[in-house]
């Protein structure tokens, strides 16, 4: 590269940063630091760890702090060196952290898709990733998206890094890196098996495939075992976290129906923890109410909620194939942090996203064409139509994106079959495992880059191949 191409990517990644940085600051100065339910959670834990150095939460039945394992640590310890600096009242500097990992994880999607594509298509991914709605308003967020978001790149890069170099070093780095995005949001928990059938089945990885596998596990161990040995020490039970059940009842909830005499007879445990979800209709109100009225720990809470999940999930194959359906399809083109930055951005906002909400709720139980129907009307009718239209306006641009994609992996596919084969696996992976819950554009951040630089790559492909 001549310098005077040198200058031009460098200022050029330069500008994306810029333009992360200023988007999203921007965005923080107009509507300030956001949270949802989940955030005093995660708030109160961090503050326990900051203070006591352990993992631990207050118990209602005792008053007293009890070993913790409802989520996993690393986004716990970001968040507690950020109150142990700054005190717990930090909303605005977490997301001035947040902020610059956002940014980061820009900029390394503008690499990863340089190295991989060409300088066309790295910085129109970077510039796309540095004004997609979804990581702008996330970033605002005390939750650990963002922070997930940037381990799943980075473990992404290493283990592109690795199918190239073929060193073990490198597949070590990977499971470490695997492990670490592991232990920010566990949903990650099972990705770890993908790159292991991949180096089996792609005949140009077989070389030391043996050994590149071992060294693999090996580095995800390192990292996750710690957590899985704490779990069982302190509280007697086999894995990462225990939500692991309440998301099994997440997208079926309303299908739970109360014991028959028979089910009461087989099992009278089970049986209650039917009967409250079944009266409870919503699954973080259910996980509360067969805690605190059948007096049961959060183990076996997780226990008998994944049961029910599971029965309902074997009783109603066509009702839960539906929703999973559903949430896969709007889990790719959800528009949600578009639809939420309009409200707090627009004026009457606000009057918009109530008089919908209220809609929504109104209509929830019709079918889903009437549903959509009767929303639309009342939109038109009391002027609210301004939201649904942004709303669809994202809806399709999410598509677009998603099928420009789709193309550009079909186009990888046979440039750098092993490559596409790990884009490919991780863009799956999260579309398939984020159904079973909901489709929501916040549980796809992780891939949003991957979306970003395999669109732009088909565009810039198409480009060159006009003589552009």
């Amino acid at each position: 590269m001549n310098p005077d191409s040198r200058r031009s990517l460098l200022l050029n990644f330069a500008l994306i940063g810029l333009t992360a940085l200023a988007a999203r600051f921007l965005v923080l100065y107009a509507i300030g630091p956001q949270s949802l339910p989940d955030t005093a959670q995660y708030l109160e834990v961090s503050g326990n760890l900051a203070e006591t150095g352990t993992f631990s939460a207050l118990d209602p039945a005792t008053g007293k702090l009890a070993p913790f394992a409802m989520r996993v640590p690393l986004f716990h310890v970001f968040t507690a060196a950020i109150i142990k600096v700054f005190g717990v009242d930090c909303g605005w500097q977490f997301s001035v952290f947040n902020i610059f990992l956002s940014a980061a994880t820009v900029l390394m999607t503008a690499a990863l898709f340089y190295s991989l594509a060409g300088p066309l298509a790295g910085l129109l991914a970077g510039y796309l990733m540095a004004l997609n709605p979804n990581s702008i308003y996330y970033s605002l967020e005390m939750l650990p998206d963002t922070l997930f978001s940037f381990f799943v790149l980075l473990a992404l890069i290493i283990g592109l890094v690795a199918l190239r170099k073929g060193s073990l070093k490198w597949f070590l780095g990977w499971g470490i890196a695997i492990g670490l995005a592991t232990l920010v949001k566990p949903v990650f928990k099972y990705y770890w098996a993908i790159p292991l059938i991949i180096l089996t089945c792609e005949k140009s990885l077989r070389e030391r495939a043996l050994k590149k596998t071992a060294v693999f596990v090996l580095g995800f161990a390192l990292v996750v075992c710690p957590w899985l040995a704490r779990n069982y020490a302190q509280l007697d039970f086999t894995g990462f976290e225990l939500t692991f059940g309440v998301n099994t009842i997440w997208a079926t909830t309303d299908l739970v129906r109360p014991s028959t005499p028979e089910q009461a007879k087989e099992d009278p445990v089970l049986a209650g923890v039917r009967d409250r979800v079944a009266a409870s209709g919503e699954p973080m109100l259910a996980m509360t109410n067969v805690k605190t009225r059948l007096n049961m720990t959060d183990k076996e809470v997780n226990y008998y909620l994944f049961k029910v999940g599971r029965e309902v999930m074997l009783k109603n194959p066509v009702k839960f194939g539906y929703r999973y359906f559903k949430n896969a399809v709007n889990f790719i083109v959800s528009g949600s942090s578009v639809v939420e930055l309009s409200y707090k951005l627009l004026p009457g906002g606000k009057d918009f996203k109530s008089l919908i909400a209220a809609s929504i709720e109104r209509n929830k139980t019709l079918p889903d064409g009437k549903k959509f129907g009767r929303i639309i009307t009342e939109a038109v009718a009391n002027g609210t139509w301004p939201a649904l239209a942004i709303n669809v306006a994202a809806r399709s641009a999410c598509l677009i994106v998603f099928l420009l994609s789709a193309a550009g992996f079909i186009l990888f596919l046979k440039t750098d079959r092993p490559g596409a084969l790990v884009l490919g696996s991780m863009i799956a992976y999260f579309v398939l495992i984020s159904a079973f819950t909901s489709g929501y554009d916040r549980y796809r951040l992780p891939i949003d880059p991957l979306l970003a630089g395999l669109g732009a790559f088909r565009v810039t492909r198409q480009k060159n191949q006009k003589g552009l």
